[in-house]
C-alpha cells in the first residue's frame, strides 16, 4: 500500500514534516474488518514492506462489532423487585465510516496535531483533511492519497502542522471523502483548542458509532412520485436539525427537508424518525442522498455527514 499526502493550501509555505515520534508507531497487523452488513467481510493484511512518508503511518483497524451484553451475577437478587420499562429496540450500531480516534473534542494542542483515524477512502481514492479557524478561515488543507491501495478500511496516523496568530484559538478538524462527481460521501469533525505554545492536553473521542442509520430508502433504490419517505434511526451529534438533501451528478439540489428530532435517552440508544422529502426531476436521475447536521458553535459548517446513492423518477 502506498499513501501520500499533499497540501492544498496556497497560503502557507511548504514545511518539512517531522519524523514520526516513536510512541505513535503502530505495527502492521492482519485484521477482519467489519463493514456494513450488506458488504462482504474482507480479510486484509498490511504488507511489511509498505513504503510511506516518515510522518504518516497506515495500518488496518482492529475492532469488533460484537454487541456488549451485561449479565447479572448468578444468584443476585434485587432487594425491591420492580417491573422494568421495556426499551424501544434499536438497530445494531455500526462503526462510523470515518472516525477520529485522536484527538478528542476540545483537546488543547500545540503544533503539530497528532491525528489518528479510521478512514474509508472516497471514489477518488483520497481522504481530505481541513483545519478551519474559529472565524471560518481555512488554516491548512491536505489529503492522503490511496491511489495504489485496494484496501477499503485503513487506520492512519498523521501530523498536521499549523500556525496561528494568537495565543490560543478554537478550530475544527474535518475529515471527508468525495465521489467521482465531487459530492461529499462522508464527513466527520472534531472541535479543538489550538495553542501557539505549551504542552498538549488530549481528550478521548466521544463519537465512534455511525450517528445516522437510514433504513429506507436503501442504497441503490429507485424512488417515484415526487415525495421520498426517509426512515431510520439517529443519535444526533448536537442539538441542530437533521437535514436531508438530494444532489444530482451535476451537484444540483433537487430535494431537501429538515426536522428537529429528539435526542436519545437511557431507554433509546437511537431515536426512530420518518421524514418526507419533496423532490423535482423530469427524468430518471441518479442522486446522492445526504444526511447531515450543521455546527452548534460559532465555527460555521457541517459537522457530520453520511450519504447513500439512489435513483429518482418523476
Amino acid at each position: 500500500m502506498l499513501a501520500s499526502c499533499q497540501s492544498r493550501s496556497p497560503n502557507f509555505p511548504t514545511l518539512q514534516a517531522p519524523s514520526q515520534p516513536a510512541d505513535t508507531e503502530i505495527p502492521a497487523a492482519t485484521s477482519t474488518v467489519g463493514p456494513p452488513s450488506d458488504t462482504p467481510i474482507l480479510q486484509q493484511t498490511v504488507p511489511s514492506d509498505t513504503a510511506l512518508p516518515a510522518w504518516v503511518t497506515v495500518v488496518l483497524p482492529t475492532y469488533s462489532l460484537a454487541p456488549v451484553e451485561t449479565v447479572q451475577p448468578e444468584g443476585q437478587i434485587s432487594p425491591t423487585p420492580t417491573r422494568p420499562r421495556k426499551p424501544t429496540p434499536s438497530p445494531t450500531p455500526l462503526y462510523a465510516y470515518l472516525r477520529i480516534q485522536k484527538p478528542g473534542p476540545y483537546s488543547k494542542i500545540s503544533s503539530p496535531i497528532q491525528l489518528k483515524a479510521v478512514v474509508n477512502p472516497g471514489e477518488d481514492k483520497r481522504v481530505y483533511i481541513d483545519l478551519i479557524g474559529e472565524d471560518g478561515r481555512l488554516i491548512t488543507s491536505q489529503f492522503i492519497d490511496f491511489t495504489h491501495s485496494n484496501e477499503r478500511y485503513v487506520y492512519i496516523t498523521s501530523e498536521i502542522a499549523f500556525e496561528i496568530g494568537s495565543l490560543a484559538e478554537t478550530a475544527r478538524l474535518v475529515l471527508y471523502t468525495l465521489d467521482r462527481f465531487g459530492r461529499t460521501i462522508y464527513q466527520t469533525s472534531v472541535d479543538l483548542i489550538l495553542l501557539q505554545m505549551g504542552s498538549s492536553d488530549i481528550n478521548q473521542p466521544v463519537i465512534e458509532m455511525e450517528p445516522y442509520m437510514i433504513s429506507k430508502p436503501w442504497e441503490g433504490a429507485t424512488v417515484r412520485g415526487g415525495v421520498m419517505t426517509v426512515e431510520g434511526q439517529v443519535r444526533l451529534v448536537n442539538d441542530q436539525p437533521l437535514i436531508i438533501e438530494l444532489f444530482d451528478e451535476q451537484g444540483n439540489l433537487v430535494g431537501s427537508a429538515e426536522a428537529q428530532l429528539e435526542q436519545p435517552n437511557e431507554l433509546q440508544a437511537y431515536v426512530p424518525f420518518t421524514m418526507y422529502v419533496p423532490y423535482s426531476v423530469t427524468k430518471w436521475t441518479p442522486v446522492r442522498l445526504t444526511a447531515r447536521q450543521m455546527s452548534a458553535t460559532r465555527i460555521p459548517g457541517t459537522v457530520w455527514l453520511s450519504s447513500v446513492k439512489l435513483y429518482l423518477e418523476p
